[in-house]
């Protein structure tokens, strides 16, 4: 069953209070979620009773790969892709044709997987590749139409699972959620 988005933000709050999630109900509970979000403005919650699995880090690194062994599942059933050729080949249908070296900037997979996924989808049909008139160390891949027609049935089944996986939130949660990842990233990306 689904939380509700009160029970979701009081855990996020709760946590580091003490080193376990304390589940609060009621009105105390939404002043002392509602207290804490003044005292944290600029600072950030006291993090320093806080586990590894209380880590903002550690939740999103679990629903990763929670996400990416339901995604190999999918693709390897009814695809007979892998995650990395999937996401490669998402990047050949909106952006070919492409080096790796792009690919890699724009998804912060590394090279080398995305070498052999390409490889892979050359293999199958679902790519080609074409030396880099502007370096010829580098190769250049672009999507087939066979590619195309299999990024299309993917990408139908992968709408469906987000249209899935998004209305666990209800549209308050969705627009905060999408704004904090958003806001995490710009963050992120200024400090590497």
């Amino acid at each position: 069953m689904r939380k509700s988005s009160h029970a979701i933000q009081k855990s996020f709050l709760t946590v580091g209070a003490s080193s376990k999630c304390t589940d609060h109900t009621g009105e105390a509970a939404a002043a002392d979620s509602k207290q804490r979000l003044v005292n944290d403005e600029g600072l950030g919650p006291d993090t320093s009773k806080w586990e590894i699995k209380d880590f903002l880090t550690f939740r999103i690194n679990v629903l990763y790969r929670l996400l990416d062994r339901q995604l190999k599942k999918m693709l390897a059933e009814h695809h007979e892709l892998s995650i990395a050729e999937w996401r490669v080949l998402g990047q050949l249908a909106t952006n070919s044709p492409t080096t790796v070296r792009g690919i890699a900037a724009r998804t912060y997979m590394a090279k080398s997987q995305i070498s052999r996924a390409a490889a892979a989808l050359v293999r199958r049909g679902y790519a080609l590749r074409s030396k880099d008139s502007a370096d010829e160390r580098s190769a250049v891949f672009a999507i087939t139409k066979q590619g195309k027609k299999k990024y299309e049935i993917v990408m139908r089944m992968n709408r469906e699972r987000q249209r899935r996986l998004i209305a666990q939130l209800d549209p308050n949660e969705r627009r905060v959620m999408f704004a904090g990842i958003d806001r995490l990233i710009r963050y992120v990306r200024g400090d590497i």
